[in-house]
C-alpha cells in the first residue's frame, strides 16, 4: 500500500487496489490494478485503461493519469503485471503468447487475456455499465496495446493510443513473429476488427535516441528504423498498406508531438484527448 499512500494526497476521488488470481495455467498467476474513481464518476462511458512500461511502475502512471480520469469522469484502471507472476519481457508486452522454446501458449494464459479478466472483474465490482475501454500504453505498454489489438481484436476497444513503442509486431506477412505475422495462421489474428478500431499512434518527434539500452537492436527491429520515431512511422505505414491490400477498413492515425522525447508525462495530455475526444468536456481541469 506504500504507493497508494504516497499518491493519496493528490486524490480527489476514491483510490483503491484490486487483485485477481488468473484462471488457468501453471504456476498460478495474479494480475493487480490501481483503481481511481473520480468525484463525479460516470459508470456509462468506457473506462480508461493505462498500461505501464518495462519498469512495471504502475503507480507513476496512476499519478499522471488521475487528472485526466477526473476531467472526463471516467473510471481509471492501471493494471500491474508484477514480475513475480509475469517474469521477463516475454510474459508481459509480447502477451505471454510464446514459451521459451517458441511454442504457442494457450490463449487462456496470455497476458492479454488476463487483462480482459481483470477488467471484467473490476467492472462487476464497480457496477460499471460499459464493457469497452479506452486503452493507452507508453513504451513497453504501447507494445502490449498494439499486440492486444492484432491478436484479440478491437471489439472491446472504444479507442486506443500506442505511444513511443520501442519495436512492433507489424501486421503483415513479410516477417515472422514477433516482428510480423507471417507464421501465424489467419485465424490467429484479428486484423479486420483491429484495423477498424480507432487507434492513434502517438510519437515524440525527439524520441530519436539510437543507443538507449531499452531499445531493441536486433536486425529485425533495426529494419523498422533506427529509433522509436522511425519505427512508429514504419509501423503505421506498413499497417495501412496491409489494410489496403486486404480491402479492410482502416481507422488508425498518427500524431507527432514537437519537442517531445521518450516520456509518458509529455505525451499523456495529447494521448488523453485522442482517447476520449469530444467526451472530454472539462479538460481545463487537466491543463
Amino acid at each position: 500500500m506504500a504507493t497508494l499512500e504516497l499518491i493519496q494526497k493528490q486524490r480527489l476521488g476514491a483510490l483503491s487496489e484490486f487483485r485477481l488470481p488468473v484462471e488457468g495455467g501453471a504456476p498460478s498467476k495474479e494480475v493487480s490494478a490501481f483503481l481511481y474513481e473520480p468525484v463525479n464518476y460516470n459508470r456509462d462511458p468506457p473506462a480508461l485503461v493505462v498500461l505501464h512500461g518495462v519498469t512495471r511502475a504502475a503507480g507513476l502512471y496512476l499519478s499522471s493519469w488521475m487528472p485526466y480520469a477526473e476531467a472526463c469522469s471516467s473510471l481509471l484502471i492501471v493494471p500491474r503485471f508484477a514480475k513475480t507472476y509475469w517474469p521477463g519481457a516475454r510474459s508481459y508486452n509480447p502477451g505471454n503468447m510464446f514459451a521459451k522454446d517458441g511454442t504457442l501458449v494457450p490463449e487462456k494464459d496470455w497476458s492479454f487475456t488476463a487483462l480482459e479478466q481483470l477488467c471484467d472483474a473490476v467492472f462487476l465490482e464497480q457496477n460499471h455499465r460499459n464493457s469497452q475501454f479506452a486503452m493507452y500504453g507508453h513504451s513497453a505498454g504501447a507494445q502490449f496495446v498494439h499486440r492486444y489489438l492484432i491478436f484479440k481484436g478491437g471489439h472491446r476497444i472504444h479507442s486506443a493510443v500506442v505511444a513511443n513503442a520501442g519495436w512492433y509486431t507489424v501486421p503483415d506477412c513479410h516477417h515472422a513473429m514477433p516482428y510480423g505475422i507471417a507464421d501465424v495462421a489467419p485465424q490467429g489474428t484479428k486484423l479486420e476488427s483491429a484495423f477498424a478500431a480507432p487507434l492513434t499512434i502517438v510519437l515524440g518527434k525527439h524520441d530519436i535516441r539510437t543507443q538507449d539500452p531499452e531499445l531493441r537492436q536486433t536486425k529485425e527491429a533495426l529494419a523498422q528504423g533506427a529509433h522509436r520515431l522511425a519505427r512508429g512511422r514504419y509501423f503505421y505505414s506498413a499497417a495501412k498498406e496491409e489494410a489496403a491490400r486486404l480491402c479492410l477498413s482502416f481507422k488508425w492515425s498518427v500524431v507527432e508531438i514537437e519537442g517531445c522525447g521518450h516520456s509518458d508525462k509529455s505525451v499523456a495530455r495529447v494521448s488523453a484527448r485522442c482517447l476520449v475526444g469530444s467526451e472530454a468536456t472539462n479538460f481545463a481541469l487537466a491543463a
